[in-house]
């Protein structure tokens, strides 16, 4: 589902890590001289929060978690004991529609372009069967 060129899967997480902190620091840099502030030190954060982000936006957008644990290759806390033994459905339609209500969120949400410039770095593209995620500077 996601890939570093669109053609093979993902590699050099240390390397696209360290871009994307250089990405954020230069635009909250840019930020806060337009702004004639001090620009904030960045958090240290961890990759795997951009799942917990994800996972906690689409549960505000809507999303019953069996989908969101699913996506995450999770087993669903719904579906265990009895639940798993009866509920059969794949939930494959909103697991096809969550990326792109996610993608959808973060190209669209214009208090979070203004607020947090990480999130429009990150280009979301969508094309055939997968999906994958460029890195680029804001415009």
């Amino acid at each position: 589902m996601f890939s570093t060129t669109g053609d093979t899967s993902i590699s050099g997480f240390s390397r696209a890590k360290a871009r994307l902190d250089a990405a954020i620091a230069e635009a909250r840099a840019k930020a806060a001289a337009a702004a004639a502030t001090a620009s904030v030190p960045l958090v240290p954060w961890r990759l795997h929060d951009l799942r917990r982000t994800g996972a906690s936006t689409l549960a505000r957008l809507g999303f019953d978690t069996i989908t969101i644990d699913k996506l995450l290759a999770h087993q669903p806390t719904k579906l265990r004991g009895v639940a798993a033994i009866y509920q059969r459905y794949d939930f494959a339609e909103e697991r096809v529609r969550a990326p792109d209500v996610w993608a959808e969120h973060v190209l669209t949400n214009k208090a979070a372009q203004h607020e947090r410039p990480l999130d429009t770095a990150m280009l979301v593209v969508l094309g055939g069967d997968r999906t994958f995620i460029r890195i680029r500077p804001r415009k």
